[in-house]
């Protein structure tokens, strides 16, 4: 019964949030049908810089953005943190965009997801984002998690693209 209420709740959160998303909008979803799968040997550009990530997100699918401007990043950042929110990141949006990826609700603790980085090409940009979840010999517990990661990518005219990369971990 109590798992009832507990799944009535984040379906109630899930739908505030997508009419938040539909009536204000949180930034340019660029990124759209996932690209082949990400080949090891792909030349990425250096890394992202996090700014935040964390399993408590209150998106309960899997959705990324791109955040263009401040008061789009400060959108975010309320949403994710509400009145607890850290100091919000100085991005210089001449040179750099906000890459926000989602993993929606995962049935236990253990998945996590990243920006692994970004492939330049003639014509597209791609981000390779990485979904790790947990293998049989690792130790969950039964909680409903929504991992997410926000990061720093440079800006480009080109069209941005994404290949989610999923990955487990085997623990021991």
């Amino acid at each position: 019964m109590r798992d009832t209420f507990i799944l009535i709740g984040i379906a109630i959160v899930g739908l505030a949030v997508a009419g938040a998303f539909l009536l204000f909008g949180l930034g340019q979803k660029r990124a759209v049908a996932p690209t082949t799968p990400a080949r090891s040997d792909v030349s990425l550009q250096t890394p992202p810089k996090v700014l935040a990530q964390g399993t408590t997100a209150p998106i309960d699918t899997r959705v990324d953005y791109l955040i263009q401007s401040n008061d789009k990043l400060h959108q975010l950042w309320s949403l994710i943190y509400g009145t607890t929110a850290p100091a919000i990141p100085t991005v210089n949006f001449s040179k750099y965009d906000v890459a926000a990826v989602f993993a929606g609700v995962q049935p236990t603790t253990g998945y996590s997801i990243s920006v692994f980085g970004v492939k330049t090409t003639p014509k597209k940009e791609v981000a390779v984002i990485t979904i790790t979840r947990p293998g049989p010999a690792c130790a969950v517990t039964k909680k409903h998690t929504s991992p997410y990661a926000i990061v720093l990518i440079p800006s480009s005219p080109l069209p941005l693209t994404h290949t989610d990369v999923i990955k487990t971990n085997f623990c021991k």
